[in-house]
């Protein structure tokens, strides 16, 4: 789960990084953004460019998949993208992110830690408790 939420926070990082030149804005709330148009029909890819970036793509679906996180909101995910490369003005900046992020999994963490502990513990066996004890029997020493 680490090594997930590590991947996701380096492919934020790495597209922050790539942005070229867009102004960051730090704001407190996120804005709710207007519905997307119909979504154009997906073609096989044409060219490198459009195969690596479709691979990219696959790659990071999987890892979402995987992470429990495939009922993001995919368009949010895309606007995200291209703020991050400059293609688009950014709803949150590059730190604002990183510390939504960094705060998210650790919560996660935190729940699934919880979880694990009370499984853990429904699942050790009931003991009854003993009413009485007896106590042992006093040997016997019989020397001639």
């Amino acid at each position: 789960m680490k090594f997930y939420a590590f991947l996701i926070l380096n492919l934020v990082l790495l597209a922050a990084c790539a942005r070229q030149g867009a102004k960051n804005t730090a704001i407190t709330s996120v804005p709710t953004v207007p519905a997307a148009p119909a979504k154009p029909q997906v073609t096989a890819p044409a060219n490198q460019k459009d195969s690596i970036s479709y691979a990219i793509g696959v790659s990071m679906g999987s890892t979402l998949k995987n992470q429990g996180l495939d009922t993001l909101n995919i368009d949010m995910i895309v606007s995200g993208l291209k703020g991050a490369v400059g293609k688009d003005s950014l709803l949150l900046n590059e730190s604002a992110a990183n510390a939504f992020l960094m705060n998210y999994f650790q919560n996660q963490q935190k729940q699934i830690g919880e979880k694990q502990k009370m499984a853990a513990r429904n699942s050790w066996p009931k003991i009854k408790p003993r009413l009485a004890l007896k106590p042992p029997k006093a040997a016997c020493n019989t020397r001639s």
